[in-house]
């Protein structure tokens, strides 16, 4: 089988890039052929809203060499302005983007009005000259822009087209969530997911009609809570493409080390330091939880501005704000944590909540639908979504509780069976490896593209 996977595999990326790149690390070992694809508009809002751009470069770059060795094809078009980003070689994405004031404004509504970025073109038919034959496309991310490639190049290529959902596909919306917000942050930080409310429904009609095309012919999902909200339910029911959930849909390295109970008396946050991941309702938990235990932040902010904003706000508080951190620094802070502090209001299936479990901390988060699933699982302890109150009495709580008590609650059967069946990268590839082969059978032959 020929895959042509279209997705943003990084370990440098939000916890859905990092899952992209550990099951495409595993693919060589079913005899399928990889070709990747990342979308153009992709890479220019990568480049445009990164910090450092020859640092995001390189680091993307050691990824897909790592997947090149691996037996991934690589397209050279697209090493080709990494390898430019790196170097600080003027290039198309800077002359177009780098003197506009507000660039992801620009971006996004280029992105809405299907305005030309200089370049996009000549990317896409580079990519397709150089890429050989495959039957089927699997599009690693719900996101639009890459729907968006998927259905242009399954048109081209007469190919069908598989879609992973990581989380719902339109976003986040909740009214609750948007008002709480904004009296959390103020309006300076919040406008900017003001621009993302306005995307909402630009992406409910650019998915009706992608799906609508007859190209989708199945939805995968890490979770069920990706169907929400009940328009996409109905939506991909009335166009009748199948949706099936991956089991088990994401995986931590066999490697990672063992918990260790030696605990220090700290609790810690790691995540995309984002709105919707609960980092600006930290300040209030710790006000909450009197400062009686220290929290270490790790993670980067997408703005200065919100950075700004949360260091101006942890001021007198007992939170450590430690940002970016090599993956082993961070894994050795986990389990040296008693807590792990998730307040997230945004999720599917974490990858943080299972790493958490297997380093030997306490995971307490907001009990949304995506971390309902561990209602009543030993380690994980859940309240309210918004009840920073509950969350800081379970955090001082399970600061309280003897080293005893918490190696009990990790030795127990569940925890156990829990964590072997999310402890291999390879098995997440072959269930997805499975069922594409699956769905490749059952297609019936489309009509060619004239």
């Amino acid at each position: 089988m020929r895959i042509l996977a279209v997705g943003f595999p990084s370990s440098h990326g939000t916890g859905g890039d990092r899952r992209t790149l550990m099951a495409l690390l595993e693919y060589h070992n079913f005899g399928v052929q990889v070709y990747l694809h990342i979308p153009y508009r992709w890479i220019v809002w990568k480049l445009i809203s990164s910090a450092d751009r020859e640092k995001f470069a390189e680091d993307l770059l050691q990824d897909l060499e790592n997947l090149k060795q691996k037996g991934v094809i690589i397209p050279n078009v697209l090493i080709q302005i990494l390898e430019a980003s790196r170097s600080k070689q003027p290039d198309s994405i800077e002359s177009f983007y780098g003197k506009r004031k507000h660039p992801y404004l620009a971006w996004m509504v280029d992105s809405m009005f299907h305005s030309g970025i200089q370049g996009e073109d000549q990317y896409l038919n580079n990519f397709l000259n150089e890429t050989g034959e495959f039957d089927i496309i699997y599009q690693m991310s719900e996101t639009v822009e890459f729907l968006k490639d998927s259905v242009l190049i399954g048109k081209i290529r007469n190919a069908p087209i598989v879609i992973l959902l990581q989380a719902k596909a339109y976003g986040l919306y909740s009214t609750k969530y948007l008002l709480s917000s904004l009296s959390i942050v103020g309006v300076q930080v919040f406008s900017r997911f003001l621009w993302d409310l306005l995307l909402y429904p630009y992406r409910y009609f650019e998915y009706r009609k992608m799906i609508s095309s007859g190209r989708v012919k199945c939805i995968l999902a890490v979770s069920s809570t990706c169907l929400s909200p009940g328009n996409f339910k109905r939506m991909i029911l009335s166009n009748k493409i199948p949706f099936k959930v991956l089991s088990p849909p994401n995986a931590i390295e066999s490697d990672l080390p063992e918990g260790n109970f030696e605990k220090k008396e700290e609790a810690i946050f790691f995540a995309r330091l984002a709105l919707d991941k609960g980092i600006f309702d930290v300040p209030n938990i710790m006000r909450l939880a009197e400062n009686r235990f220290k929290l270490k932040v790790y993670g980067r902010f997408a703005t200065h501005r919100e950075e700004t904003t949360f260091v101006n706000s942890i001021k007198g508080l007992n939170v450590d704000y430690k940002g970016y951190a090599k993956r082993e620094v961070l894994l050795s802070e986990i389990a040296n944590s008693k807590a792990f502090v998730y307040p997230t209001h945004a999720d599917a299936f974490p990858l943080t909540v299972i790493e958490a479990i297997k380093l030997g901390c306490i995971v307490i988060a907001y009990d949304t639908p995506a971390l309902h699933y561990y209602v009543d699982f030993p380690t994980v302890e859940l309240v309210k979504e918004f009840d920073i109150k509950s969350m800081a009495k379970k955090i001082l709580e399970i600061m309280n509780t003897p080293k005893e008590d918490l190696i009990s609650l990790f030795e127990e059967t569940e925890v156990k069976e829990f964590i072997e069946a999310h402890s291999s990268w390879k098995k997440v590839s072959e269930a997805e490896i499975s069922l594409l082969h699956d769905q490749l059978k059952s297609f019936n032959d489309l009509e060619p593209v004239r």
